[in-house]
């Protein structure tokens, strides 16, 4: 459920950017792994800046974070990460674009060769120059039975502060 003050309808959200968050539960058909393909996207508008503020994550609470997400890096900038154990096992790119303070459109978009390179960042619909603070490349299993967070990574930290809507994901079948 919904960690907050308000849901404005049935598909917009407010974070404080303090501790509102949406606990969607362990969905198991979002447990991927690292050699599946997939996208994640969202209509965020951002108010706070200058801290990492997590949209969507599906990755556990504690070291080593195995999972993945995306979110806005402290340079306000669309991010994304895919852990196996961080930090010795982990894809990571940032994008190069500031996000504006209005609505944006961000999607990440993951090929499953578990490369970094196989992770596309998207900003209002073009295709950003990324740059690694990962490894090239990654082995294990990436899936896990921890909840699907949106506005946060888990429940104590790196909230989202703004609003959100329409988050969804795909993969590939």
């Amino acid at each position: 459920g919904y960690i907050g003050a308000q849901i404005s309808n049935t598909s917009e959200m407010t974070f404080d950017g303090i501790n509102d968050y949406f606990n969607a539960g362990n969905i198991s058909s979002l447990n991927f792994e690292r050699t599946d393909a997939f996208s994640i996207s969202a209509w965020v508008e951002r108010v706070g800046s200058g801290t990492t503020q997590f949209i969507f994550s599906k990755a556990t609470n504690s070291s080593p974070y195995t999972g993945y997400s995306i979110y806005i890096n402290p340079s306000n900038q669309i991010a994304s990460n895919i852990n196996i154990s961080y930090p010795s096992n982990h894809l990571s790119v940032n994008g190069n674009t500031t996000l504006n303070t209005s609505w944006n459109h961000v999607c990440v978009t993951y090929d499953g060769s578990s490369n970094a390179t196989g992770i596309k960042l998207y900003l209002n619909g073009s295709e950003e120059t990324t740059s690694s603070t990962g490894q090239t490349s990654i082995t294990g299993t990436l899936s896990n039975s921890h909840p699907v967070n949106i506005g946060a990574r888990n429940s104590s930290d790196l909230f989202f502060n703004g609003q959100g809507v329409e988050v969804k994901s795909w993969t590939k079948d």
